[in-house]
């Protein structure tokens, strides 16, 4: 029995170095975010800057060409849940949240390139996904509130009439 390969020995280079440069950069990328937010290891990063420049050399030296910033892009992007499985109320949720995600992430790199518009765009994102968030939480609570006086009303039990005794008639 002969096993043949579709992938050549170039495929084979081209996919290592491909993952290699999304793992050097995925990792570069994490630890920045987390430095940014006061955690992170900020002595790692230039080390994890060489690393993915290795990385890119070895893409570069195994494909001809450097990697297309929109696949570089793809890689720290977060991905999206499959949002057909949820019902219309956790969709709204997630984008509201996403909302002050993204209005965050804006604030932190105009606050590093000192660009005040752009910093206000992202306090208006990150101020519409909170209003949005605050309103959902609002309606969630008074649901939770017309449910609640309509489970006590079906659990009030009415009292039952009273016996009337009858008082004894003084006598005349």
């Amino acid at each position: 029995m002969k096993v043949v390969s579709e992938n050549t020995g170039a495929d084979l280079a081209r996919k290592r170095a491909s993952q290699r440069v999304d793992d050097a950069l995925r990792e570069l990328t994490a630890n920045l975010l987390r430095v940014v937010r006061g955690a992170g290891r900020p002595h790692d990063i230039a080390d994890q800057s060489l690393a993915l420049t290795d990385s890119l050399v070895a893409y570069r030296e195994a494909t001809g060409v450097l990697p297309f910033g929109d696949d570089l892009a793809a890689v720290i992007q977060p991905g999206e849940p499959d949002l057909r499985l949820w019902g219309g109320d956790e969709q709204a949720r997630h984008y509201a949240h996403q909302l002050v995600i993204k209005g965050s992430l804006q604030v932190t790199a105009s606050r590093l390139l000192h660009q005040p518009t752009q910093e206000a765009a992202g306090r208006r994102e990150m101020h519409d996904g909170m209003v949005e968030i605050e309103a959902m939480r609002a309606a969630t609570r008074e649901q939770a509130k017309a449910e609640s006086r309509a489970y006590r009303a079906a659990q009030r039990v009415k009292p039952k009439p009273r016996k009337r005794i009858a008082k004894p008639k003084a006598p005349r």
